[in-house]
C-alpha cells in the first residue's frame, strides 16, 4: 500500500515537473517570437524614417531649385515691365513712393502668376522648357506680349472717369466699340483700364499697321451680329468671342494689314478693374474692341482711358 502510494506521487510528480518544462518551453517561445515581432518592428520603422529622410531632402532640394528658377523668371519678367509698371504707378499715386511701391510689387506678383497660368494653358502638364531664342528675319517686326493686370479700386477709376464725359461710353446691346488710338512719335508704350457698371463686357486689342496722319482718338460703334458669334446668354461661361477675318488676323485685301495683341474674351470688368500696356511695334493704330455683340438685351456703360509713355 505505502509502494504504491509512493509509485503515485513519484508520477504525479514527474507530470507536473513535464507540464512545467513545456510551460517554459512556451514561455520562451512566445518571448521570442515577440522579441523578433519587436526586432522587425523596429527594423521596419528605421527603414521608413530613412526613407522618409530622404525624400525630405529630396523634396526641399526640389523646392529649393523651383525657388531658383521662379526668382530668374520673376527677375526677368521685372525686368520686362519695369519701366511700363514704374510709369503706371507714378501715375495713380504720384509724389506717394510707398504706395507706388506696394502697386508696382502687386503687379509684377499678378503679371508673374499670369505669365505661369498662360505656361500652364499652353504645355499642359508638360515641363516648361527653356525659352529658344529664334532668329527673327529682317524684313519682319517682333511684336511684344502685353501686360495684362487688375486691381480692385473699380470706385476710384468711376470716380475719376465720371469727370470727363468723353472717358464714359454707352456699348448698346448687339454693338462693338472700337477705339482707335494711333501711335505716338513721342511715346513708347499704350496703356489702357477700363471696368463697368454691373455687367461683363468682352474686350480684346489689335494693331493696325497703318500711315498715322493725327493723334485723334476716334471711336466707331458696329452692328456686329451678322459677323461675330457669342453665346446666347449673359450667364453663358466666360469664352472667347469669335471675331470676323480682320480681327482674326486674316488680312482683307481692303483693309490695313492688323494683328492680335490681346484676344477679344469677357472680361469681369465689373467686379474688378481691368489694365494693360503695350509696346509699340511700329507706326500703326491700335485698336481697342469692347465687345457687347453676345448681349441681345443688356447695353453697358463702360468707363475707360488710354494713354501713352515714353
Amino acid at each position: 500500500m505505502v509502494a504504491q502510494q509512493k509509485e503515485k506521487e513519484e508520477k504525479e510528480r514527474i507530470r507536473r515537473e513535464e507540464e512545467e518544462r513545456k510551460r517554459l518551453e512556451e514561455q520562451r517561445r512566445r518571448e521570442e517570437e515577440e522579441r523578433k515581432i519587436r526586432e522587425e518592428e523596429e527594423r521596419r520603422r528605421a527603414e521608413e524614417e530613412a526613407r522618409k529622410k530622404i525624400e525630405m531632402e529630396k523634396q526641399l532640394e526640389e523646392e529649393r531649385k523651383a525657388e531658383a528658377d521662379r526668382n530668374k523668371i520673376v527677375a526677368g519678367l521685372n525686368a520686362q515691365t519695369a519701366a511700363q509698371f514704374s510709369q503706371y504707378a507714378a501715375q495713380q499715386h504720384p509724389g506717394d513712393r510707398e504706395s507706388q511701391k506696394a502697386l508696382i510689387d502687386h503687379l509684377q506678383t499678378q503679371h508673374y502668376e499670369q505669365y505661369m497660368a498662360q505656361l500652364s494653358i499652353s504645355d499642359g502638364d508638360k515641363p516648361v522648357p527653356a525659352p529658344v531664342q529664334v532668329p527673327i528675319p529682317s524684313n519682319e517686326v517682333r511684336i511684344e506680349p502685353p501686360s495684362l493686370w487688375t486691381r480692385p479700386q473699380i470706385r476710384e477709376l468711376k470716380d475719376q472717369l465720371r469727370k470727363d464725359s468723353e472717358s464714359v461710353l454707352t456699348v448698346g446691346r448687339g454693338e462693338v466699340v472700337t477705339v482707335r488710338v494711333p501711335t505716338h512719335e513721342e511715346g513708347a508704350y499704350l496703356f489702357w483700364e477700363f471696368s463697368t457698371d454691373s455687367y461683363d463686357l468682352g474686350f480684346g486689342v489689335y494693331f493696325e499697321w497703318s500711315d498715322v496722319t493725327t493723334h485723334q482718338v476716334s471711336i466707331a460703334v458696329n452692328e456686329s451680329s451678322d459677323e461675330e458669334y457669342y453665346p446666347d446668354s449673359e450667364e453663358e461661361d466666360e469664352g472667347h468671342t469669335q471675331h470676323g477675318d480682320a480681327e482674326n488676323g486674316h488680312r482683307r485685301s481692303n483693309r490695313p494689314p492688323t494683328d492680335e495683341i490681346v484676344p477679344v474674351y469677357r472680361r469681369d470688368c465689373h467686379q474688378q478693374v481691368h489694365a494693360g500696356s503695350h509696346q509699340y511695334p511700329g507706326s500703326g493704330v491700335y485698336l481697342l474692341k469692347f465687345d457687347n455683340s453676345y448681349s441681345l438685351w443688356r447695353s453697358k456703360t463702360l468707363y475707360y482711358r488710354v494713354y501713352y509713355t515714353r
